[in-house]
């Protein structure tokens, strides 16, 4: 029996594992750039996620931002089963000692 079920540890490591090996890496920010590292994570996520085989809607979203002191405000909404449907996240905060 295939397992249809949303495991939160599974998508969220594989979003750690596209950011790490994506170029974004240890790379500074360098806004010329970040068209390319959003696309690239958005695709390869999806590519990874696709590759489980199950039964579901991905959804993928990436910000990246130079950390300024500017603020970031996102909201969202979403219905679903709590007993099947689920979110993983992860926050990459890149620290580079210039």
């Amino acid at each position: 029996k295939r397992r249809t079920s949303f495991v939160v540890d599974e998508v969220s490591n594989i979003i750690k594992e596209v950011i790490k090996q994506t170029a974004i890496g240890g790379n500074a920010y360098q806004h010329s750039r970040v068209n390319q590292w959003t696309t690239s994570v958005v695709e390869q996520t999806l590519s990874q996620l696709t590759k489980l085989g199950k039964p579901f809607k991905y959804i993928v979203t990436c910000v990246i931002m130079q950390k300024n002191g500017a603020g970031l405000h996102t909201a969202s909404s979403c219905f679903w089963d709590n007993s099947s449907d689920g979110k993983g996240h992860n926050c990459w905060i890149l620290h580079l000692a210039i």
